[in-house]
């Protein structure tokens, strides 16, 4: 599935078509019902939209990405109300009712391009999900900055 998803990441596809290829292939291993790829602009400091699994998205729902580009960390948990008060943040609309959330810098070499995230009701993420998803993110990443 890695090489698959190799070869998408290094085709001709644009930002929006390459994600939309990825999507159903992650969708093999994790739950991706509710799945974003955001773009990070570190000079005005917010996010654009790169894809969205569902509607609802909004830029004021990024106070817990931010978190993670800014901090070039990733976030797992399987209590995403209680993270987002432990980092002070108020939680995404996007992600209303799930409980369980990975989200993941999208970062090259010096900086960091963007988020990847997951949420989901009822299936937590596990550390080998948290790996497989940073490898795409950086892949993404990679795919982001050309």
């Amino acid at each position: 599935m890695l090489y698959d998803i190799v070869r998408v990441l290094s085709g001709p596809l644009g930002s929006d078509a390459f994600i939309e290829a990825v999507h159903p292939m992650l969708g093999r291993l994790l739950d991706v019902r509710r799945m974003l790829a955001l773009r990070w602009d570190a000079d005005v400091r917010a996010f654009e939209l790169v894809w969205a699994s569902a509607p609802g998205w909004s830029p004021d729902d990024t106070a817990l990405e931010t978190r993670v580009v800014e901090g070039g960390r990733v976030i797992r948990t399987a209590d995403y109300l209680a993270i987002c008060e432990a980092e002070g943040v108020k939680p995404s609309a996007f992600a209303h009712g799930l409980r369980h959330a990975t989200l993941v810098p999208m970062s090259l070499v010096d900086r960091a391009v963007g988020v990847l995230a997951l949420w989901s009701a009822d299936r937590a993420f596990s550390r080998a999900d948290e790996e497989l998803l940073t490898t795409v993110a950086a892949l993404t990443a990679a795919r982001l900055a050309r």
